[in-house]
């Protein structure tokens, strides 16, 4: 037994003998390695904000990595997707973060140092507004100067949300005939409403809604102020206009059209509508527009602004509603597909040879069935879904400016 413990001890003291006697791992850590030089952040583009997950934004700086995948663009915690990369620029998609203060720095392989910290907006494209879901059962909608959303439920009432508390909504006039096919806020701040034959007024702060004017040649369907407070309405075969004393005429025949939209820009009334005659040299779902030609709202003959079916073709979705920017880019809301397409005109009003595109694929959902553009850069949005779960009223930001509404003016 000794003798064991002898030759057990021989056994280890050779062991860590030869232990020591080998060659130890050279540290990873190079004292003569150089870092590079820290990347810095001189400016972002778009200057104010950018769509979370959406806009492409140009970071401008020096010591970025012309290969891309050796720049990291951190939104607070969250990478960015980087598109392209020089030296001194970085094209970048950020993450779907929101947030007032966004903080924005780089870091680049090679370099130990992180770049300075730049605070920056990333925004909302859609945002669920005003608690409108399917137990509200929403229509048509307005906007009056100070930014309030109206919206006509099919509780039998008209709504109300205010910028102030944007995920609620307050009754503002109960109805007792149904919902309103459309509504548009007035020159005089009456809330304007149509339906079957009729329009229909709300006196500045609600209360109550009465009928307004002469009662109309054919059905209304939607309604659009335009100069001099004539309010144009686009109806069943024909376009009318009911003067500030409430008269109505029918300004121009449209034969066997329905005019479902209607938006007032730069002397001309848009409208878009569908066709169910048999003449084959009328397009079967479009927009035209007529030329306003005086003060009293006379107009010019019809002109042929877009034909729908030749884009989108026969079987292809139909229109719900039309708007128009500050440029003239023509928006139109979709049964389904896509919830909006837009036009970027090839000159004032011509949008015949635009191509049709998409406004925030994959993540707008269809269909949009009612627009109104606020006094800022947010398109309000009825989704009127064939699914319950899906109906909302969506605050989509433009990034831009409606055109004039006159009814606000």
């Amino acid at each position: 037994m000794k003798r064991t413990m002898i030759l057990l001890l021989s056994v280890s003291f050779f062991l860590v003998f030869l232990a020591c006697d080998k060659d130890i791992t050279p540290s990873l850590y190079n004292p003569d390695a150089t870092s590079g030089p820290q990347p810095a952040i001189s400016s972002i583009d778009p200057p104010d904000f950018a769509l979370a997950g959406v806009t492409i934004v140009t970071i401008t700086g020096q010591n970025f990595s012309p290969d891309s995948e050796k720049n990291f663009v951190y939104f607070d915690d969250q990478k960015g997707q980087i598109q392209s990369a020089s030296a001194t620029e970085l094209k970048v998609k950020p993450p779907n973060l929101v947030g007032d203060s966004v903080a924005v720095k780089i870091a680049v392989h090679g370099a130990e140092l992180f770049s300075n910290t730049v605070i920056y907006k990333l925004e909302y494209t859609e945002f669920e507004y005003g608690g409108v879901d399917k137990f509200t059962d929403a229509y048509s909608l307005a906007c009056d100067p100070q930014n309030n959303i109206y919206v006509s439920s099919g509780l039998r009432k008209i709504v109300k949300i205010s910028p102030d508390d944007p995920e609620d909504n307050s009754d503002y006039v109960p109805v007792t005939d149904g919902f309103y096919q459309t509504m548009c806020w007035g020159p005089d701040d009456y809330l304007y409403a149509g339906r079957t034959r009729f329009i229909y007024r709300v006196p500045p702060g609600g209360g109550s809604i009465d009928k307004y004017g002469d009662r109309l040649r054919n059905p209304v369907y939607d309604i659009d102020f335009g100069p001099n407070h004539n309010l144009f309405i686009a109806g069943r075969n024909s376009l009318m206009r009911m003067k500030p004393d409430g008269s109505v005429d029918e300004v121009m025949e449209y034969e066997r059209i329905i005019l479902n939209a209607i938006r007032v820009y730069d002397g001309y009334v848009y409208v878009s509508g569908e066709y169910y005659g048999d003449d084959p040299n009328v397009m079967v779902r479009g927009i035209w527009r007529n030329e306003i030609t005086s003060d009293d709202g006379a107009v010019g003959p019809a002109e042929a602004v877009f034909d729908w079916d030749a884009a989108v073709g026969e079987t292809g979705p139909g229109i719900n509603d039309i708007t128009l920017d500050i440029d003239g880019f023509l928006y139109i809301g979709a049964e389904y597909d896509n919830a909006i397409y837009y036009l970027i005109p090839q000159g004032p009003g011509d949008y015949a040879g635009s191509e049709l595109n998409v406004l925030y694929p994959n993540i707008l959902k269809p269909p949009a069935t009612a627009f109104v553009w606020d006094n800022d850069i947010y398109l309000y949005v009825n989704r009127k879904s064939d699914n319950p779960d899906e109906q909302k009223l969506l605050r989509v930001t433009m990034a831009k400016l409606s055109a004039p509404y006159y009814g606000r003016q």
